[in-house]
């Protein structure tokens, strides 16, 4: 538990790698599936290729998977945390 370390001390648990993904999604797609194995159901921020916030609906398959659908077909990144 993180309850019981002390201030000041690292916990070495909770690494980047441990509670990010990044998703690439380089074919254009109006739905991505995105396995990222983090075991929650992360935050989502997807931007297109040109760098733009993109809105779609979340649908959270599983604590290792989510499916995101959007109303037209793209490319871009997915950041998960």
């Amino acid at each position: 538990s993180t309850d019981d370390l002390p201030e000041g001390t690292s916990n070495l648990y909770f690494t980047v790698d441990r509670v990010s993904y990044m998703h690439t999604q380089g074919t254009a797609s109006s739905s991505w599936v995105i396995t990222h194995n983090l075991g929650f159901y992360p935050n989502i921020v997807v931007q297109d290729s040109a760098n733009s916030i993109v809105e779609g609906e979340i649908v959270y398959d599983s604590a290792n998977q989510v499916t995101l659908n959007f109303q037209a077909a793209f490319s871009g990144m997915a950041y998960l945390s």
